[in-house]
């Protein structure tokens, strides 16, 4: 188990990232703003086709998103009582799963600002060229890393626990 030394240096370099990757999701539209057209796509479904679109300044939607999302995520990260849990917990358990969970969040966060960077990319790349993008499936990675990594961390909790 690391120390707390240990903890606090992993807790800013994921915070450093996902700040750059929530940068990348401003500064891309801003960068491509000149070179896209007034109708852009705002939406792909499962098979990475476009099935949605929308005006130029639509592309701003999911930076707006992106900031508003890892803003919560840290939002209850600082405030751990606003995490509930079905049992008490002692004042050390409460030190140890706390900072856990605080771990868990930012790995969120930063998952869910790098997706919002390559889905920002996926609708300057379509909007620039015409083309559907043929790596949309890297987006069911981070869906399912988003999804599989909370089970995950609960299933071994829950084991260690026991």
């Amino acid at each position: 188990m690391q120390n707390a030394n240990g903890d606090q240096g992993v807790k800013k370099i994921l915070a450093g990232a996902t700040v750059v990757a929530l940068l990348i999701v401003w500064i891309l539209p801003l960068v491509a703003w000149q070179q896209l057209p007034e109708i852009i796509p705002t939406h792909f479904n499962g098979s990475g086709e476009i099935d949605g679109r929308g005006g130029k300044a639509t592309i701003f939607i999911l930076p707006v998103i992106g900031t508003g999302t890892i803003a919560l995520l840290y939002a209850v990260r600082k405030f751990p009582a606003l995490r509930k849990r079905p049992f008490t917990l002692t004042p050390g358990l409460a030190e140890k799963m706390y900072g856990g969970d605080s771990i868990l969040l930012d790995i969120i966060a930063l998952l869910c600002a790098a997706m919002f960077a390559f889905i920002e990319w996926m609708v300057i790349n379509s909007a620039t060229t015409g083309k559907v993008p043929s790596n949309h499936w890297i987006i069911w990675i981070f869906v399912g890393a988003l999804t599989l990594l909370p089970i995950a961390v609960l299933i071994a909790a829950t084991a260690k626990r026991k």
